[in-house]
């Protein structure tokens, strides 16, 4: 009997590693398009301008050809599907192309490692697509993402792209610096949960911890245009419905830290620019918030090191970024500010 047993305890430990072993590979295959940072050589071919007009509130899909270089050298031809999204950059009075969302069948995702488990994605493209500095926006908006990226595997990933877009009917050869959006449903994979579109969730039915830390690097970037309870900016992160939810944020082109020149806050909130920094949170004990500017003091040199890092940041802006955090880490690290900022300043 005793041997027995063993027997099937043996089985069942063998059967529970395999199953982990399975299930981290499958999280593993999502993982084709965004675990490195390396950029992508992308030509895309289109009528861009058809497209460009396509601003309707329900946008339409256009057929697109693409050329990418592959992870072993090789340039792939496949088929995918573009469409405008977006609000405020999909007006043509605001930006001259708007960002994009790919849409990719299974025949076509199989033609290259990286689109492999990347049935939709979002690909952000600088505002005005002609102009140099545009593209230093999108660049300082992918080094937002990698910042939160470092604290905390909640947030969605990106990847860097340099994309000729070459229009049908007037040719522009010139790359442009781009990025990819990992999928909500490949983070959800990523991290053993799911992601829903739930509304009218407040603040404080979030995950208590994970709240303080979005807040406080919300503020950090200077950023107040997010919305839990409208999912303006943010989606909702389950590890089951039995528990509170995470709040995960993106889309950070309004922030102080990259401050585009479209930025502007909310007329209530009493501020002339998105570079004045105001915390949206809800209020908190200051011992709350100890394990949260400890986390960002622990991260701090590899968050300098990740704007340092990027090559295409030019160190005009690379000095204006350091500088705007240099102040928050003034901030974080003085009780008496963070309590005007973080307590006295909360929202009620």
């Amino acid at each position: 009997m005793d041997y027995l047993i063993k027997r099937i305890s043996i089985i069942f430990l063998l059967l529970l590693f395999y199953t982990n072993i399975f299930a981290q590979t499958k999280n593993a295959n999502t993982d084709s398009l965004f675990k490195s940072d390396e950029m992508l050589y992308i030509t895309l071919r289109a009528n861009f301008k058809k497209l460009r007009k396509d601003v309707k509130t329900k946008s339409k899909y256009h057929k697109a050809f693409m050329n990418i270089t592959d992870s072993d050298g090789v340039k792939k031809n496949i088929v995918v599907n573009l469409k405008p999204r977006g609000n405020f950059r999909k007006n043509p009075k605001n930006c001259d192309f708007p960002p994009l969302k790919l849409k990719i069948k299974k025949k076509e995702r199989k033609k290259t490692i990286f689109f492999k488990d990347q049935k939709k994605l979002k690909l952000v493209i600088p505002c005005r697509i002609k102009r140099k500095n545009y593209q230093q926006y999108i660049i300082k908006e992918y080094i937002v993402y990698k910042i939160y990226n470092e604290l905390t595997d909640l947030s969605f990933r990106v990847r860097p792209a340099k994309i000729v877009f070459i229009d049908s009917i007037k040719p522009d050869t010139s790359a442009k610096y781009c990025f990819f959006i990992e999928n909500p449903s490949n983070l959800a994979k990523r991290n053993n949960g799911i992601t829903k579109k739930i509304k009218r969730v407040k603040q404080d039915k979030t995950n208590y911890k994970h709240m303080t830390l979005l807040a406080v690097f919300q503020y950090m970037i200077g950023n107040t245009d997010w919305s839990i309870s409208t999912l303006h900016n943010t989606r909702l992160f389950f590890y089951n419905m039995q528990q509170a939810p995470y709040a995960i944020p993106y889309d950070f082109d309004n922030c102080g830290l990259i401050m585009t020149p479209y930025a502007r806050p909310a007329p209530q909130l009493n501020i002339s620019s998105v570079y004045t920094r105001i915390f949206r949170g809800y209020k908190r004990k200051y011992e709350d918030y100890i394990p949260i500017i400890e986390l960002f003091n622990s991260k701090k040199e590899n968050i300098y090191n990740i704007i340092s890092n990027n090559n295409d940041l030019n160190k005009k802006n690379e000095k204006k970024m350091k500088k705007y955090l240099d102040n928050f880490y003034e901030i974080i690290n003085d009780r008496k500010k963070t309590e005007t900022e973080f307590i006295k300043n909360c929202r009620k």
